[in-house]
């Protein structure tokens, strides 16, 4: 018989959250709308522009009126807006104000993203939640409020260490405002907890 060697397991030390150094936090708030803008163009395909313009409605009296596109597919453009954590609220801001219907779904995005981070704070979410409120404006189509409605804007339900579980209905108002009662946002909020 031959002898069974013991098979040893590496052991690997759970790894340590990772915590920008001056210099990491420094290149964050240095990230800026134009900088994101070029990134995005970079990623522009007239082959994806033309799968857009028959998807969405941006026609005269259509929901979208108005948008202009440069072609980007949404995968692309998450992946784009997880590089951008940490964009100054103001930057994020600029981005909301282009007439560009992904410039502005990157705004979003980031904002989403980085809702989605255990390391985010409820500063940080107030933000957000505050800028999403203030230019809903333009958040003027379906996805963009899909985008928004759920990590950024809150869960329909919170818990206060006082009161223990309560609703908080101004989550609901926001779709509503946006841009009517949209059943999927309203669904999303209503189903989260």
């Amino acid at each position: 018989m031959a002898k069974s060697k013991a098979i040893k397991k590496a052991v690997v030390p759970k790894a340590k959250p990772l915590s920008l150094t001056k210099d990491e936090a420094g290149a964050k708030r240095s990230l800026t709308a134009k900088q994101f803008i070029d990134r995005l163009k970079t990623l522009q395909s007239d082959e994806e522009l033309k799968k857009i313009q028959r998807y969405f409605k941006s026609g005269e009296g259509q929901y979208g009126e108005g948008d202009k596109f440069i072609g980007v597919k949404m995968g692309k453009l998450f992946a784009l807006a997880i590089e951008f954590n940490g964009m100054p609220i103001g930057e994020i801001e600029k981005l909301l104000e282009s007439p560009i219907h992904e410039v502005r779904a990157g705004g979003v995005s980031i904002m989403d993203k980085e809702s989605r981070t255990k390391k985010i704070t409820e500063a940080r979410l107030k933000e957000f939640y505050e800028l999403y409120m203030r230019r809903h404006d333009r958040i003027n189509n379906w996805d963009l409020v899909d985008l928004g409605c759920l990590h950024m804007t809150g869960s329909l339900y919170t818990t206060d260490a006082f009161t223990g579980r309560r609703i908080e209905w101004q989550n609901l108002i926001l779709p509503a405002l946006t841009l009517g009662i949209r059943p999927l946002a309203i669904i999303t909020q209503l189903t989260r907890s």
